[in-house]
Formats: structure tokens, C-alpha cells, sequence
């Protein structure tokens, strides 16, 4: 079964195709002047900010691996992708910026992909279920990884599953920063 991320008129695409597309296009943005300069603000490796760029193009939609969202393909009803996806990433602790773990950069690029940090999240925006394919996309990152930069992915990210109490608690902290 195919995992729809976009519908143009009656052309669809799936998930893999749209997530290889943004990947291509978000490495084309890079300029080294600037990736040194982030770097240098960040104390992480331009290498560690160009898997950053890398991981946030992977999942940035990966919350269209819903059941939620595929009923917003088909019937046009609302759903909040970005919020389903960082419930995936919360674990990954690879991008907590200075080792706080309320400030997982991964999570809150996902989050806020489409627009700033949005506050419009209610009680029936955490009811959500994954396709039961969604792991044959979200474990191929390490393949995708080895094929755009020609080398090994060293990242073991933990996909475990979190408390949607929990959840709620994070995305609360962070509503309360913006």
C-alpha cells in the first residue's frame, strides 16, 4: 500500500518520491559561508548541521503516515502531520541542542515545517494511528542517508514509542517558550 503525501488535481505522490525531492532540495540550499556560520553559533560540526538538514528533510512528513492524513488526501479533512511526526522523533536525542531535552532541534523543525511553532493543537489533534507500513519508510533513512552522501549513516535512532501524556507535556514546554 502506497503512503500519499501530496494530490495535485488526480496525480498523487507518495511519501518516498515527495521526501527524496525535499532532501535534493534542501542540500542544494547549503552554502558553506553560511553552514560554517551555523556551526560556529551551534558549537556542532558542519557535518553534524548538514545531517541535521538531512534528517529534518527525511521526516519532516512522516506524520503523513497516518490514517489521519490519508483521510485529508482523500476527503479534504484536517489533520496536523507535523504534530504526528514529532511524536516519532521525540526519542531521537541526536539533536538536543545543548544536551536539553526539551530543545530537540529534529522535533521542533518537524513541528513548525509549514509555519512557526502553531498553537492551534487541541485535545483531538493527539488522536492519530500510524499506517502499519510506516516503519518500511521511516526505518530506510540509514539506506537514503548511504546513497545521498556516499558513505555510512552512523545514526541508530530509537523509534520507541512515547506516552501521548508525554507528548503533550513536551509540546506544552515549547508553546510556553514561543
Amino acid at each position: 500500500m502506497d503512503i500519499w503525501a501530496k494530490k495535485l488535481e488526480d496525480k498523487y505522490q507518495t511519501l518516498e518520491e515527495h521526501t527524496l525531492w525535499v532532501i535534493e532540495e534542501a542540500l542544494k540550499q547549503i552554502d558553506n559561508k553560511t553552514l560554517q556560520k551555523v556551526a560556529n553559533i551551534s558549537g556542532w560540526s558542519t557535518e553534524k548541521i548538514k545531517d541535521l538538514i538531512f534528517f529534518s528533510a527525511y521526516f519532516h512528513d512522516v506524520g503523513k503516515a497516518t490514517k489521519e492524513f490519508q483521510n485529508t488526501i482523500k476527503n479534504g479533512t484536517q489533520s496536523y502531520h507535523p504534530l504526528y511526526g514529532a511524536f516519532l522523533l521525540l526519542n531521537i536525542k541526536d539533536f538536543d541542542y545543548k544536551d536539553d531535552s526539551s530543545s530537540n532541534l529534529l522535533v521542533a523543525i518537524v513541528l513548525s515545517h509549514h509555519s512557526l511553532f502553531p498553537k492551534q493543537y487541541n485535545e483531538t489533534s493527539y488522536e492519530f494511528t500510524f499506517l502499519s507500513n510506516y516503519m518500511d519508510f521511516q526505518n530506510k533513512y540509514k539506506v537514503i542517508y548511504q546513497e545521498t552522501f556516499k558513505k555510512e549513516c552512523l545514526y541508530d535512532f530509537d523509534f520507541k514509542e512515547v506516552k501521548k501524556e508525554s507528548f503533550r507535556t513536551y509540546i506544552n514546554i515549547l508553546n510556553f517558550r514561543t
